[in-house]
């Protein structure tokens, strides 16, 4: 069962119920995306994440090429071997949304990422290729993809044809040991190489990056010179993202604000869905882009008792308001 790359060779193995050959065309394409990622600079040598970005390789190659192959037999998608069905559970990954795949991939970048299996910690850059070549709200049928806390409010694609340019590139800057940091790194000096000033194209990899939670780095380029500077802009999370009060009593999260582009901003924050008899407070109920706020809730003796949603809203000098992401 299963197929594989040996270094040399590509290996065609049977299906889990041993009635099907695994030749479909995202799982060859998969298994020589090995062998590019081999044979780029640096080849395999590394640690966890060097080996889960070799599988976010394989993956990509498979979208590229069902992309390119345009076959009625297997349309093109960012899902990885649902036609070959090769353990009985539908497809292995799913680019756009790791976590709802089999596998459960983590879809945002943590530091738990180099103890995660490598085929599972691939999910973020399988992630982020998907936001370069489609953004996170494509339309057309394609699905949509939210991004991580702390993220940009939204990606624009640039289409898979220059994602896979980019990504490309990005592997022939390939080190030993390569990380999701030198990856980040890797794109954005990619991206200003392949297009030269091109504002559009920097600022969709650099949010990519940014939507998948992978941090910014030092080494990595500066916006192109002549762009000017980017829209102001922010985010913000509440965590915990939902609390429990008895009758009579009180919970407290934290609203963690953050500048995702320009210069850092006020925020004013404010609370909506609050029940009968509870009330929502800030502390402080306004904050410049960077810090975080206590909100507290109380509920009185007669509050309703069950679910109530409350949503945090953050408004911003821009006169553009903010909500956390959706869980």
């Amino acid at each position: 069962m299963n197929a594989y790359w040996n270094g040399h060779t590509v290996n065609i193995g049977r299906t889990k119920d041993n009635q099907r050959q695994l030749t479909e065309i995202d799982v060859v394409a998969h298994e020589f995306g090995h062998s590019v990622f081999q044979f780029t600079p640096g080849g395999f040598d590394g640690y966890t994440e060097t080996y889960a970005l070799n599988e976010a390789t394989g993956d990509i190659f498979g979208a590229l090429t069902e992309h390119y192959a345009n076959h009625p037999s297997d349309p093109p998608d960012y899902v990885y071997a649902e036609e070959a069905d090769a353990l009985g559970r539908g497809p292995e990954r799913i680019m756009y949304d790791p976590s709802a795949g089999p596998r459960d991939e983590p879809n945002c970048w943590s530091t738990k990422i180099p103890d995660t299996e490598v085929h599972d910690a691939a999910g973020p850059a399988n992630r982020f290729f998907y936001l370069v070549a489609e953004g996170t709200n494509p339309g057309g049928g394609k699905p949509s993809s939210p991004v991580c806390a702390g993220g940009p409010d939204s990606v624009t694609g640039l289409g898979i044809r220059t994602a896979g340019r980019i990504w490309m590139t990005a592997l022939m800057q390939k080190t030993s040991f390569w990380e999701y940091a030198d990856a980040r790194v890797a794109t954005l000096n990619a991206v200003t190489q392949l297009y030269p000033g091109d504002c559009a194209r920097f600022d969709t990899v650099k949010a990519a990056w940014d939507a998948v939670s992978v941090p910014a780095q030092a080494a990595e380029p500066g916006r192109p010179g002549d762009c000017g500077q980017p829209a102001p802009s922010f985010s913000l999370d509440v965590t915990p993202a939902s609390v429990e009060t008895p009758p009579g009593g009180t919970a407290a999260s934290t609203v963690v604000t953050r500048t995702t582009s320009g210069d850092p901003q006020d925020v004013t924050l404010t609370a909506s869905g609050v029940p009968d008899g509870a009330r929502a407070v800030f502390d402080p109920p306004s904050v410049e882009t960077g810090a975080s706020s206590v909100l507290t809730l109380s509920t009185a003796e007669d509050t309703p008792p069950g679910t109530h949603r409350i949503t945090v809203t953050g408004t911003g000098t821009d006169g553009n308001s903010r909500d956390p992401p959706s869980r």
